[in-house]
């Protein structure tokens, strides 16, 4: 269960000390407020008193909720809409001239300064008994054991009886988590999926999507997009999300400015409108790419209004069938003598292009897809930096890279000859006979921010087959390795190596990415393999 702050507590105690003093004052001297703004006694100061009493009272009900401010939210409520409909009243009776503008001072401290924190306690009650696991304490029944990844692998069912190993054992699993059924951009993410069914076919994914309705509910919705023949599962104990690591969202991803925005574009402009909530509405989303019961793919959401990030799951799994179909046979590169290779314009090579291959090897390249050239260089000018150059005809593709020395170079380098770059991933596999952690760093480059994101997604794998995945984003502190900038290490170069003026994309012929891989994702592990894996946005 949610655990509470205690600022509430403190809040709700000064606010009922406020009001106790404030209405006896109302109560003991009628008249002294009036003496101070220097208008008329009222000719009924019973009433005025009353209102000092009503007052006081409040500041009891406010000590009491203040033993437990979740579970005693309608006092809270009740206080707020107090001090939201008391400065209206007197907005009126100032335009009416019935009183004077320096009563606001009264209205600033009565009501004005409260509205944030009382504002906020309502969120984080509301946000608390909304959880899954907080409403079953209330009611009294005993909250659901939490699922590993294997557990919900295993025992999560679809409506048809199916788990989600029985499904991804018999074909790659498209795992698709929503918010809710009224979430404007749940809605728009099942019509989407409608509109990209011939892509998932051709992939030969199965989409499985996973609900906080019932499975009633479930069946209806995916009928309603014309998905029936997609399995749902009903999660109303949110237990597989908590398995997958999908987080509940913060003020900024489920409120925030972009989320209004496009709210209004989703719900009013294409259609899709607004629902009935069902089931947490502070769940967050996302989508996995499951294999034999394996995650391949992660991409939980950034925001509530990132709806498709099935897409880039979808994306992941059309570059996976590309790494792990038709590979070249693998190819030995070493330290080059030589200055660093150069971009090859309008080049569309088949196969790699070694250099300095006669020299002691530091390195092996494998599993090059084919119509992909890899080049790979030291940089005569720095000690310690290896140069891998990249050409890609599909805009999409991967390799192997095996180092053969003690660790890896200070500076590793990948310059990616592509119009854009919508993913690049470096995944860090080292395993031992007794257990395997699986890190994948993926890395996004907006088309229209035009700035890199991060995140980190970890698998382990235990001895007994048990696995747990786990996400979070990965912010590039100072100092990244090569670039000399922080928060960066992605670059925009020119043919000439410069780093163009102005971002923008997509790239002409000549200009590339310049990624320098942080040196401490490679020493953290220093692993004998890694993969890099990229896919272009104007690919095609």
């Amino acid at each position: 269960m949610t655990q509470q702050p205690t600022w509430p507590q403190r809040v709700l105690q000064a606010a009922a000390i406020y009001n106790l003093l404030w209405g006896a004052w109302v109560v003991l001297f009628p008249n002294h407020w009036f003496d101070l703004t220097g208008i008329p006694h009222p000719n009924y100061p019973g009433i005025w008193q009353c209102v000092g009493m009503i007052v006081g009272v409040y500041g009891l009900g406010y000590w009491w909720a203040s033993r437990d401010f979740a579970k005693h939210w309608p006092v809270i409520a009740v206080g707020f809409l107090g001090k939201i409909f008391g400065p209206i009243g007197f907005l009126q009776s100032v335009i009416q001239g019935a009183l004077p503008w320096s009563w606001g001072w009264m209205i600033l401290t009565n009501d004005l300064i409260w509205w944030l924190p009382f504002g906020a306690m309502l969120y984080l009650a509301f946000k608390q008994h909304s959880d899954p696991q907080q409403r079953a304490a209330d009611s009294g029944k005993q909250a659901a054991e939490p699922w590993s990844l294997a557990d919900a692998n295993t025992l999560a069912r679809t409506a048809q009886g199916q788990t989600i190993g029985q499904l991804s054992s018999k074909k790659d699993v498209l795992l698709i988590f929503l918010r809710h059924a009224g979430c404007t951009f749940c809605r728009e993410t099942l019509d989407e999926l409608r509109k990209s069914r011939q892509t998932w076919e051709q992939q030969g994914l199965q989409p499985v999507v996973v609900h906080m309705g019932s499975n009633e509910q479930g069946l209806q919705m995916m009928d309603q997009y014309q998905l029936d023949d997609c399995p749902v599962i009903s999660d109303p104990e949110c237990r597989i999300f908590r398995a997958y690591q999908l987080p509940r969202g913060t003020w900024r991803q489920l409120f925030g400015l972009r989320i209004w925005i496009e709210g209004f574009k989703a719900a009013i402009l294409k259609g899709y409108g607004f629902g009935k909530l069902m089931g947490d509405g502070f769940q967050m989303s996302g989508a996995f790419v499951v294999r034999d019961g394996r995650v391949v793919a992660a991409y939980p959401s950034k925001d509530a209004a990132d709806s498709c990030s099935w897409k880039p799951a979808l994306q992941a799994m059309v570059l996976m069938s590309l790494l792990f179909v038709d590979w070249a046979s693998p190819h030995v590169f070493a330290q080059a003598t030589g200055p660093v290779p150069s971009p090859v314009p309008n080049s569309k090579p088949s196969v790699s292009n070694p250099q300095g291959a006669k020299a002691m090897a530091d390195g092996e390249i494998s599993e090059i897809q084919q119509g992909d050239c890899v080049e790979f260089a030291t940089d005569p000018r720095t000690v310690g930096t290896w140069i891998i150059d990249i050409h890609s005809q599909r805009g999409i593709g991967g390799f192997t890279l095996r180092r053969r020395s003690t660790k890896w170079p200070e500076n590793l380098r990948v310059r990616i000859h592509t119009k854009g770059l919508e993913q690049i991933r470096l995944v860090i596999d080292p395993k031992t006979a007794q257990e395997a952690m699986t890190t994948t760093y993926s890395g996004e480059y907006g088309t229209t921010s035009l700035k890199e994101i991060w995140s980190e997604i970890q698998q382990h794998t235990d001895a007994k087959g048990g696995t747990k995945t786990t996400t979070r984003q990965v912010n590039l502190g100072p100092g990244v390795s090569g670039t000399g900038i922080a928060n960066k290490s992605l670059r925009l170069m020119d043919a000439s190596g410069k780093e163009l003026e102005k971002n923008r994309l997509p790239l002409q012929e000549g200009e590339y990415f310049q990624w320098t891989v942080p040196n401490e994702w490679l020493a953290k592990q220093n692993p004998e393999f890694v993969q890099i894996q990229w896919v272009d946005f104007f690919r095609g």
